[in-house]
């Protein structure tokens, strides 16, 4: 699973003073943001000393949040002339982030986003610390601006590492920079998520959690395959949970003919608490992206015992690569391909073993099982350094942490 410049045996336990930094603050968008949080609380639970520094509307506020982190929320500017100027607002963030990077005297960095890694590479050549910047997509998503772009090849060229998040990932920076990431998946809090117990489970509802609006999620080829399903299976049923408007909706719906549009629910993004209920009730849960970085639903559908049908594209193989949790289909199929993957998703669900091997499977990405690669990064940084907390070298460093 970890392949690149992957890492090896964890080194000796020694007390760090990280930063780890997100552009947007969690619970506002998930993915990438949620990952840093989650790190930020690992870390702290390791016994390092970590401070999260983010934003969020208002004022600067500081807090510690679970007894551990220490949390700093920055406001960003909506400046009207930074829109004739072409900076979107989120970039505003580089200011104060490097302010809170300045403040302190951190032994090393984790940046989220290339607004937080610019402030992160301004600071190293300020202060020499050293930064690790999570690359939680493809290179083209950090092309929205003309600023980003630059800030983003500047992340690359000054980042003492980078972590990709899936070999796609990886595959893709070396396509337009030339360089190797050290693959490390995202983790998963799977302790959030439990298999159903009997007579919970749906057994032909379908669920995805993919967004309805954006193309690549091809929620619209889902929704013509369920088409072709019903007619096999009379008593499927299909979850649509995600992001969507009602323009949408109502385009998906027409799409089908009256027998499969009465057996779509569409019920929007919904809370994230929601979300290890509609997992577990569910027979079956199905990602039709193409070119998905990662796919953290299917790590969360599958620590709650839920197959999952995915396409062959970017990092779902990955992860999807037992066919005793999931079914893989190319992303050149159409409707019909789809249709018979997802009754062999069925059938595979209705296997009672099933449930246990994608809760077993995706133990493979929990945060015991992967937060200690990226620790054991960190050390590496700082012995390449050679120094650790100011001057001290590490092997004079006398606090150990459990």
């Amino acid at each position: 699973m970890l392949e690149g410049n992957s890492i090896g045996k964890i080194p000796g336990k020694l007390r760090m003073k990280i930063a780890v930094t997100s552009t947007p603050s969690w619970p506002y968008i998930r993915r990438g943001n949620r990952c840093s949080y989650e790190l930020a609380v690992y870390l702290a639970e390791r016994g390092h000393e970590v401070h999260y520094i983010t934003t969020k509307p208002g004022s600067v506020r500081r807090e510690k949040l679970q007894g551990k982190v220490h949390v700093e929320y920055n406001p960003l500017s909506g400046h009207p002339v930074l829109s004739k100027c072409k900076i979107h607002f989120v970039e505003t963030f580089t200011l104060p982030c490097l302010r809170s990077l300045l403040r302190n005297n951190y032994d090393i960095v984790q940046t989220t986003f290339p607004v937080d890694a610019f402030a992160a590479s301004l600071n190293r050549s300020i202060r020499g610390t050293p930064f690790v910047h999570l690359l939680y997509d493809s290179y083209p998503l950090y092309q929205a601006t003309a600023l980003s772009k630059l800030m983003f090849r500047n992340v690359v060229r000054s980042a003492s590492r980078l972590i990709a998040i899936s070999n796609f990932v990886n595959v893709d920076l070396r396509k337009h920079f030339q360089v190797d990431g050290v693959v490390i998946p995202l983790p998963v809090d799977t302790s959030r998520f439990s298999p159903a117990g009997e007579g919970q489970i749906n057994n032909a509802v379908i669920l995805c959690t993919a967004s309805l609006t954006v193309s690549r999620k091809r929620v619209n080829l889902l929704v013509k395959a369920f088409e072709h399903l019903i007619e096999k299976r009379p008593d499927a049923a299909l979850v649509l949970s995600g992001h969507t408007d009602a323009a949408t909706n109502t385009a998906l719906l027409q799409s089908v003919h009256a027998k499969a549009r009465k057996a779509i629910s569409i019920i929007g993004v919904g809370q994230e608490r929601s979300l290890p209920d509609l997992y577990r009730s569910a027979a079956l849960t199905v990602l039709p992206s193409v070119n998905e970085a990662f796919g953290l639903v299917v790590i969360e559908s599958l620590a709650s015992g839920t197959p999952v049908v995915g396409t062959r594209s970017g990092g779902i193989p990955d992860i999807l690569d037992d066919p005793g949790v999931g079914i893989l289909f190319e992303p050149t199929d159409g409707p019909d391909e789809l249709s018979e993957a997802l009754l062999r998703g069925l059938n595979l669900s209705e296997d009672p073993r099933t449930r246990l091997r994608c809760r077993q499977h995706a133990e493979r990405y929990s945060w015991n099982t992967l937060g200690p690669h990226y620790e054991m990064c960190f050390h590496e940084v700082l012995e390449k350094k050679g120094l650790h907390a100011g001057s001290m070298r590490l092997s004079e460093r006398k606090r150990w942490f459990c």
